[in-house]
């Protein structure tokens, strides 16, 4: 988020005042913590896809039916209403500046050098194949917020990758757990998995994984998803090492998938049900499809 011009831009162009832009602000840092950077969001599709799972009706809340973001709030509709809102208000912010953006830059810049907007489409194009896996998550993503609130059926906390710490040996097991979870939250709602964080917050570290780095350690979680999953389903998959009380993590951000997802082994197919991955069983897994992938 460009929060110094948005905070001008509020001020200049739509005479908000200073409490309000504080409110403004703090609602779009909220959602780029759980949601990732709004430029990137608006180079990928104006944000239209964000403000669209932001929508929540009278009548969801009447059927308590789940959110389609990933912002712990709460109240659902009162605090989807106002992120909205903030989100909507930062869409009309880059609206405003990208003609003007996309225009060449001053000279002491250099000519020809790309401008901001066109800096962000560039990161939001397809990667390469190799290198997509590696695309990070965005740095607003708030680590201690996300595990102080606890696992849910949107955030889920894995001791190792790979380790069996009573067994002390790796197990295709613990690694079984990794891939059912990302397949779950890619089939619900989206969702962020911690490794190296024990069920009750407390951090493990990726030591115990025995990698000889980090990225080895994320070559291993890629090879595993293209063999369980498919690699094309990295497309809605990013990683990022982080730090928590001097102990480094390995968080995997999913978006939802806009195509029913698989674990390989048995064409399992599974769903995020309150804390916990559930298989469906096949007339189950249907329905499901049927009626959240339609065609």
């Amino acid at each position: 988020m460009q929060e110094a011009e948005f905070e001008r831009w509020l001020l200049n162009t739509k005479g908000l005042s200073p409490n309000t832009i504080s409110s403004r602000l703090s609602d779009c840092r909220r959602l780029e913590t759980y949601e990732g950077d709004l430029d990137v969001h608006f180079a990928q599709d104006r944000l239209a896809g964000l403000i669209e799972r932001l929508a929540y009706s009278t009548a969801d809340e009447r059927n308590n039916a789940p959110a389609r973001h990933c912002v712990p709030l709460p109240s659902l509709r009162t605090g989807s209403a106002t992120l909205k809102s903030a989100a909507t208000r930062y869409k009309e912010f880059c609206e405003s500046h990208q003609e003007e953006a996309r225009r060449p830059e001053p000279s002491l810049l250099g000519e020809g050098k790309p401008c901001f907007f066109e800096r962000v489409l560039q990161m939001s194009q397809p990667l390469p194949e190799h290198v997509r896996p590696a695309f990070v998550a965005s740095a607003a993503f708030d680590l201690a917020a996300t595990i102080a609130a606890g696992e849910s059926d949107r955030v889920e906390f894995k001791w190792s990758l790979r380790f069996n710490r009573h067994t002390k040996k790796n197990d295709p097991a613990m690694e079984h757990a990794v891939i059912k979870t990302i397949a779950g939250f890619l089939n619900t709602h989206g969702g962020i998995l911690i490794i190296g964080v024990a069920d009750d917050g407390t951090p493990s570290g990726i030591d115990n994984d025995r990698f000889a780095s980090e990225d080895k350690m994320n070559l291993h979680l890629v090879n595993l998803v293209n063999d369980k999953i498919g690699a094309p389903h990295w497309s809605s998959i990013r990683t990022l090492f982080d730090d928590l009380k001097g102990t480094r993590v390995l968080v995997v951000q999913c978006d939802k998938s806009t195509t029913p997802v698989y674990v390989k082994e048995g064409d399992t197919f599974y769903i995020r049900t309150g804390n916990a991955t559930t298989a469906l069983l096949v007339k189950d897994a249907v329905e499901y499809i049927k009626a959240n992938f339609p065609r």
